[in-house]
């Protein structure tokens, strides 16, 4: 278990942190798969151009591949590892049954858009753009011992689960409130 970053944090949003930052992490460990495969695979795809590319212009497209992988996967980390980017989550107001995607949470989605405009934009200066753009679909795969699947599933859980805490504390807030209001009636 990761330790509290912030122990400051009641339970229910100390819970949402630790899950925030393993989702993070195991994003950027993603991304660190994903970019260059997907560099690789155009190369690949593209033989006039990799047959041009001499070995010090392949050194260079690896090398800088590379370099904007190492980037994107420390801006992902560092987005989704702050304690702000979890905090904020709500409940999707959904119908229908299932566990929403985690696309569904604004700051994922807006990751999800950085990955895939990364990318694109690394093929298009090499040369190598696809129309249509490449998408960024989250991994549904083991990453260092996590799951996204599962993190997902218990992200939304621990959502609403604080959510009705807080409802259930606003209501008993409330309660007391009237009940002050009313024992101040009566005193006066």
């Amino acid at each position: 278990m990761i330790p509290d970053p912030r122990p400051d944090l009641d339970p229910y949003d100390a819970r949402l942190v630790e899950l925030g930052i393993r989702i993070g992490r195991l994003l950027a460990a993603d991304v660190r798969a994903f970019v260059p495969q997907t560099v690789r695979d155009r190369f690949l795809e593209l033989p006039a151009l990799a047959d041009a590319l001499d070995d010090a212009a392949l050194a260079d497209l690896k090398r800088a591949t590379l370099d904007a992988t190492e980037a994107l996967a420390t801006r992902v980390e560092r987005q989704l590892c702050a304690p702000a980017a979890w905090l904020g989550a709500a409940s999707p107001r959904r119908e229908g049954h299932g566990t929403p995607p985690l696309t569904e949470h604004p700051p994922v989605a807006a990751v999800a858009a950085e990955v895939a405009d990364t990318v694109n934009a690394l093929l298009r200066e090499r040369g190598m753009g696809i129309e249509p753009a490449l998408g960024y679909r989250l991994p549904m795969r083991f990453i260092d011992g996590d799951n996204l699947a599962t993190l997902t599933l218990n992200f939304w859980k621990a959502v609403a689960r604080r959510d009705e805490q807080r409802r259930r504390a606003d209501a008993t807030a409330a309660t007391a409130a009237a009940g002050e209001r009313r024992r101040r009636w009566d005193e006066a």
